[in-house]
């Protein structure tokens, strides 16, 4: 299972930017930044290390988000968990300027929905091999052996992603992009120019999604499959230690995709 029920009420998911200070040019970051280090970890423990925007449940590799967007508010009330998934809808230019994502035209799911099937279509790559990643801890001489039904999950996995990035032709018709990146600076000048507009944001830009390719670059570096490993680790529980089912996806394939 890749999600655990929490009492805590989701919150909602709408593509945004960071509409004050970008880090880089914020002269006050460092002390900001000490702050938050010493504080995050408690954000973390108080939301059982649940994503409060899609539930998603990891012991390592959480983020914390600031809710009302300021950097400098370092208060706990402030302070949310987040997969990194979801984390980047908060921040789009930033993951269209990391090549992380791409937007897509998807209303027939939620952005949450989409994220946690990205997330079982990227586990499926890395262990429905004939090679599978091996959990943390495992001996460099251990064999991991492949799953019976591998090559069926990652066949699926595989058509899902390529039906969905498909979707990000009917984006660019729609709004007239598909780069998070060049969507990213039109809602920061709305943001800065007229606020009001920029609150509707969720409105004008309802069914659009932002798409993980299946990366998460940190330092200029792919780091996701140390976010995988960390999923399948059943030391932590990870919430991918007991695999993947393939006819889990069949309904989303077959009435949302349209893949038979």
């Amino acid at each position: 299972m890749a999600k655990r029920k929490t009492d805590q009420p989701l919150l909602p998911l709408i593509l945004s930017v960071k509409a004050a200070n970008w880090r880089m040019n914020d002269q006050d970051q460092d002390h900001a930044d000490r702050e938050f280090q010493k504080i995050r970890e408690k954000a973390l423990q108080r939301d059982g290390y649940r994503c409060r925007f899609c539930n998603f449940f990891s012991r390592k590799f959480q983020e914390v988000h600031h809710k009302d967007d300021d950097h400098h508010n370092n208060t706990l009330e402030n302070l949310v968990t987040a997969c990194f998934m979801c984390h980047s809808v908060q921040h789009i230019g930033l993951s269209g300027h990391m090549k992380e994502s791409v937007l897509i035209w998807l209303p027939e799911i939620s952005q949450a929905a989409l994220n946690h099937l990205i997330r079982s279509c990227i586990v499926a790559r890395f262990t429905c091999t004939e090679t599978p990643l091996s959990p943390p801890g495992t001996p460099p001489n251990r064999k991991i052996a492949p799953y019976a039904d591998g090559g069926e999950i990652l066949s699926a996995a595989e058509s899902v992603m390529a039906a969905l990035q498909d979707r990000s032709a009917e984006a660019a018709k729609l709004i007239g992009t598909s780069d998070p990146k060049e969507l990213g600076s039109i809602l920061q000048d709305i943001a800065i120019q007229r606020p009001d507009i920029y609150e509707t944001r969720g409105e004008i830009l309802n069914g659009i999604r932002l798409m993980n390719l299946g990366k998460k670059m940190s330092n200029d570096k792919d780091i996701l499959v140390e976010h995988v490993r960390a999923w399948i680790d059943p030391k932590t529980n990870g919430p991918y230690s007991s695999g993947l089912k393939a006819d889990s996806w069949s309904e989303i394939m077959r009435d949302v995709l349209g893949i038979s």
